[in-house]
């Protein structure tokens, strides 16, 4: 058999292109390979973010849940002196307790843990029942009184009280699905 240098060329070449299938064939079973392997690194990234987020959205809601009750503690004991100072018939009685309370005046919540801790409806019902407050210390608490004037502490009285029997059935309700292990 006698081959011509053409025919050496094309067996050349015909060995060269299946070389090069060859190696083509093979880097692209790798890149497949590693495109794989990435899929699955990708696939694992994003359940490990949704763990971790999970963990975090534990977390928050964990500290959300602390400062809640922590601030339910201190409404309640602000609750309780305001309705203690008004709950009497004695004018004298509410006068000079009214007058203890200067740190009871102001629920104390900044505006942002309120609203982090509480949902809409408490945040409206405590402040509502701090303006109550706040209005009948404007309209009826005074310095000084002459006469019977004192009297109208007690007389003015309902509104604060309604309004803080409410605050305590509220922060009561809180406590009670704190207890049971349900929060907002």
């Amino acid at each position: 058999m006698n081959l011509t240098s053409s025919d050496w060329i094309s067996i050349f070449n015909i060995i060269t292109t299946a070389a090069l299938t060859f190696f083509v064939l093979r880097a692209t079973k790798q890149s497949a390979n590693a495109a794989d392997k990435t899929v699955a690194l990708t696939e694992e990234s994003i359940k490990l973010s949704k763990q971790i987020n999970e963990l975090q959205q534990q977390q928050s809601a964990s500290y959300r849940n602390s400062l809640r009750l922590q601030y339910v503690d201190i409404l309640y004991k602000k609750t309780a002196k305001i309705l203690d100072a008004l709950g009497t018939t004695d004018a004298i009685v509410v006068y000079r307790a009214i007058t203890e309370l200067k740190d009871s005046y102001r629920h104390g919540l900044s505006p942002e843990n309120l609203a982090n801790c509480f949902t809409e409806g408490e945040v409206h019902h405590i402040n509502d029942a701090w303006s109550v407050f706040n209005d009948y210390l404007d309209n009826y608490y005074q310095s000084s009184y002459t006469g019977h004037g004192m009297g109208i502490l007690v007389e003015k009285a309902d509104g604060p009280i309604i309004a803080f029997e409410g605050i305590k059935l509220m922060l009561q309700d809180i406590k009670r699905q704190e207890q049971r292990g349900k929060f907002y």
